[in-house]
């Protein structure tokens, strides 16, 4: 029998600068919910960011994360953010996703700056994770 070794597996996402993200905003934030794929925010001089669906980077992780004591359970009475849903345990600082576009280059500098994940959340649908180029390195699995 031989030894087969497996090729690595490299992944490449479509990339956008900031300026043409924040034009197609919604039509991005739709494609990458639709084909579950990350999409890299890419800004002149400075560090790119990614944008994942939240779901599946959750399930990639599987609680083998540093954010594990930033767990949020959502109360039936209160108030539910766009997308987020009562007795879902979310861990991530969040914004609508009108809030990011509107404020996107200032979003961008937080999300570098924090080295947190940022969850954008879409009213009525699954929210979107938007990270830094190193903690999607270090997190992400490809399957």
């Amino acid at each position: 029998m031989t030894n087969v070794t497996r090729p690595i597996q490299v992944l490449i996402p479509p990339r956008y600068c900031a300026t043409k993200a924040k034009r197609l905003w919604v039509r991005l934030l739709g494609w990458v919910a639709q084909t579950l794929r990350p999409v890299e925010i890419t800004r002149q001089g400075q560090a790119s960011l990614i944008l994942v669906p939240a779901n599946t980077f959750e399930a990639l992780i599987r609680h083998r994360d540093p954010w594990s004591d930033r767990r949020i359970i959502l109360r039936e009475r209160l108030f539910r953010p766009n997308g987020l849903t009562p007795g879902v345990e979310h861990r991530w600082p969040q914004q609508s996703s009108t809030g990011v576009r509107d404020s996107l280059q200032d979003t961008l500098d937080w999300v570098n700056r924090c080295n947190l994940p940022l969850l954008v959340t879409r009213r009525g649908r699954s929210g979107l994770l938007m990270m830094s180029i190193k903690l999607f390195q270090e997190n992400w699995r490809v399957r």
